[in-house]
């Protein structure tokens, strides 16, 4: 369920990046009638279930190379700044 909590941003994070944001909902109802939905189609959660696997295995998001790089580089650009005088500032690694 979308909200203001670190969790709930990440978790629709995670699933807009695996082009699963039809598993997002935005209130308690709507997220009881999604657990409803599911429990009692079997087969449009094995759905889910296969797409989530496959984008788990073609995202970016899961890819633990890519990972350790931009987070290697943005250690760099803190290393850097620090050695530069500059003010801590926030990183983004494109």
């Amino acid at each position: 369920m979308s909200g203001e909590s670190f969790q709930s941003r990440v978790s629709s994070s995670l699933l807009k990046s695996l082009n699963l944001g039809e598993l997002i909902t935005s209130n308690i109802k709507d997220y009881e009638n999604s657990a409803i939905y599911f429990a009692n189609n079997p087969e449009k959660l094995m759905e889910i279930k296969e797409r989530l696997l496959l984008s788990t295995k073609n995202s970016n998001t899961f890819n633990a190379k890519i990972y350790t790089k931009n987070l290697e580089k943005a250690y760099r650009q803190i290393y850097d700044r620090h050695h530069q005088n500059l003010v801590p500032e926030n990183i983004y690694i494109n």
